[in-house]
């Protein structure tokens, strides 16, 4: 698949933004900077979209929140115990390149609190990885309350699609401007809007533990799984028309990780009565 044109997609993005904050009656937002080349695209659209002109690079403590309530853009970044040092430093570079207020709120005492439910036993990546995820979005939906902001999330399309997200985690938000991307439009985006270069050319991870990435994770390069995806869902290719072009291996991976992870994309099921 080609990606979109960049040029074309900003201003959409754009455009959504303001139409939905509006909408909804939001003049501010918040999102978690990871660090990573999703929440930095989103961080640079919010920008554009709120008209908020570059500012001084200023990192903030939490008890000192309260000095950027006015400000139209809020970056959270959230570090575990096993995020990767170089993790904040993308994100302090990402907020100074575009002025953008940065608060760091350690979970360290809410790991503490947590282990305490795995009585001696030590946790898997996984199970504190989901935690932290859904700590974190406890932490910006609080923020956006107080502040009366909107959770913007940072979740593509492919994850999206192959369920590699965390449900009422990093998969939850208010607005999410990237949830009809697919990650090869996210790169083509970043480059586009001249996201810092260590955030483009890092490996694409969820940061659970040293070394992790998210391709390795899913098993696939994302231009494989995003081709797979674009003749699947955009073009409607059945699997035995997916077989005529890629590899067999690939094509059942993709469409178990999409049947598997439905349940992520659907609404809660209601009983009628």
């Amino acid at each position: 698949m080609e990606a979109k044109n960049p040029a074309i997609v900003c201003n959409a993005l754009v455009s959504f933004l303001c139409a939905e904050m509006t909408a909804r009656g939001f003049e501010r937002c918040v999102l978690g900077l990871s660090g990573g080349i999703d929440s930095a695209v989103v961080a640079r659209i919010a920008q554009l979209a709120l008209c908020h002109e570059s500012h001084a690079y200023c990192e903030i403590a939490l008890n000192e929140i309260a000095s950027v309530q006015n400000q139209p853009i809020l970056c959270v970044f959230m570090p575990s115990t096993h995020s990767s040092p170089q993790s904040l430093e993308d994100a302090r570079e990402c907020a100074r390149a575009f002025g953008l207020p940065l608060v760091v709120v350690p979970l360290w005492s809410f790991e503490t609190v947590f282990a305490a439910l795995y009585a001696g036993c030590e946790p898997t990546g996984l199970r504190l990885g989901n935690a932290c995820a859904r700590f974190r979005m406890t932490l910006l939906f609080d923020i956006a309350f107080a502040q009366n902001r909107i959770v913007l999330g940072t979740s593509n399309k492919s994850e999206r699609m192959l369920g590699y997200g965390t449900i009422f985690g990093d998969l939850a938000s208010g607005l999410n401007p990237l949830g009809n991307l697919y990650k090869t439009d996210v790169f083509a985006l970043a480059k586009y809007l001249q996201i810092p270069q260590s955030i483009q050319q890092k490996p694409p991870s969820a940061d659970l533990f040293a070394g992790q990435s998210d391709e390795a994770d899913l098993g696939h390069s994302y231009a494989l799984l995003d081709s797979i995806l674009f003749d699947f869902l955009e073009r409607g290719s059945s699997r035995e028309q997916l077989l005529q072009n890629y590899d067999l291996r690939a094509v059942d991976d993709v469409l178990r990780m999409y049947e598997k992870s439905r349940f992520k994309r659907e609404p809660i099921p209601l009983a009628v009565v």
